[in-house]
């Protein structure tokens, strides 16, 4: 429930992938929700070497990726957005994900790709709700952990009305930029 920073091996902030492909970070997100796939960045650059050290990032989280995959037969990458932080009534921190975004790695030509998988949708943090409702000793509806987010809209800011309608008067969260 507490994420403090990023394990170098097993999690990348997207952020740092910002204006690698020309663009910023957020736009990998609308894709996302959108449903598409998104460049990264170039698997070589000569010219940026930022680009290079995220290139070697994702190609480990990619193999990481693939040898859990042939281990346990579970595809688990995800990307987690957008971030809870605050604490809990009883005053336990919590810095976690709200939502997780099925995604996969995959090297097309020159560049690093992120696609959402077709196999699973996105989901609610179901840690993070359960914990919520221990800590505030608050009963969670049932359909909450099983929203299905396929009839959510594929704008990003409309999906984030959504999602905030979707919470509202079911947990106590405040949405900021």
């Amino acid at each position: 429930m507490l994420l403090l920073r990023l394990h170098a091996e097993q999690l990348i902030d997207l952020h740092k992938l910002s204006f690698l492909n020309g663009e910023k970070s957020f736009e990998i997100i609308n894709a996302l929700i959108a449903g598409r796939s998104k460049k990264l960045c170039q698997v070589l650059d000569s010219r940026v070497e930022a680009n290079n050290e995220e290139s070697k990032r994702l190609k480990k989280l990619q193999r990481i990726d693939r040898f859990v995959f042939e281990e346990r037969g579970s595809n688990d990458l995800h990307v987690g957005w957008p971030f809870v932080r605050g604490k809990f009534s009883d005053g336990t921190a919590v810095r976690c994900p709200l939502l997780f975004f099925p995604v996969s790695i995959v090297q097309e030509g020159q560049h690093w790709t992120l696609q959402p998988r077709e196999d699973a949708g996105i989901t609610f943090n179901k840690s993070f709700l359960l914990a919520f409702s221990f800590y505030s000793k608050v009963k969670l509806e049932e359909d909450l952990l099983d929203t299905n987010f396929e009839d959510f809209e594929k704008d990003s800011t409309v999906f984030r009305t959504q999602l905030y309608q979707q919470l509202e008067g079911k947990i106590e969260i405040n949405f900021n930029p």
